[in-house]
């Protein structure tokens, strides 16, 4: 019997010695080797996107004397999407027609912009000459009234409300103003940056004709 036991003993003894070189030689050593595929070092991570704004900015073109289907295409082309056509006259009419519309200013202005950002196109229409100076979207009042002179009766809907402007004719013949693009204000009450009350009374006459 204790021969059986001490024999049994040393093949214990001899199998733990065996695991241990094992254990230094074999898979766990590969891992913890420094040469070879598993200890080359990971490949560096990309640069982070520069903090300039880089990749938000592209070339706005010039559109200017463009149509404004085709300026619109090309804006977009571009890489721009917030784009928004004005009736640069101050009138205030919609461009329905598209292609009867001509670009007279563009904001802002071509070269390298930020894409985010929005892209104004005032127009008017092919036949018509660009005004001197763009008189731009309707401004929304605040708490004091804008300026709304030699803008359209509709410009001034859309600043003040139409429920708050009393459209008058400024010639004298009681004539009712209807379609507010065809007027033109000559005069208004409260003046530009005064209070906005509940009444803005604005004084106009129709495109063509001239302010008494």
């Amino acid at each position: 019997m204790r021969k059986t036991v001490a024999v049994g003993l040393g093949v214990l003894v001899t199998g733990a010695l065996l695991v241990g070189c094992d254990g230094k030689n074999g898979a766990a050593g590969t891992v913890s080797s420094p040469s070879g595929a598993a200890g080359t070092p990971p490949a560096s991570a990309p640069p982070p996107a520069s903090a300039d704004g880089k990749a938000d900015t592209a070339h706005l073109p010039d559109v200017i004397g463009k149509r404004l289907p085709e300026a619109r295409k090309a804006v977009e082309a571009a890489g721009f999407r917030r784009i928004t056509p004005h009736d640069a006259s101050g009138r205030d009419r919609a461009q329905v027609m598209t292609s009867n519309w001509k670009v007279c200013t563009q904001k802002p202005e071509a070269g390298k912009q930020d894409k985010s950002q929005e892209v104004a196109l005032g127009v008017v229409k092919v036949s018509e000459s660009c005004p001197a100076k763009d008189s731009g979207a309707p401004e929304k009042a605040g708490d004091t009234v804008p300026d709304l002179k030699g803008k359209s009766v509709k410009s001034a809907y859309e600043s003040v409300g139409a429920r708050k402007v009393d459209a008058q004719d400024a010639s004298g013949r009681g004539r009712h103003v209807l379609v507010g693009s065809n007027w033109q204000v000559c005069s208004q009450s409260p003046r530009a940056g005064e209070k906005l009350g509940e009444k803005v009374v604005v004084r106009a006459v129709k495109y063509g004709e001239s302010c008494p």
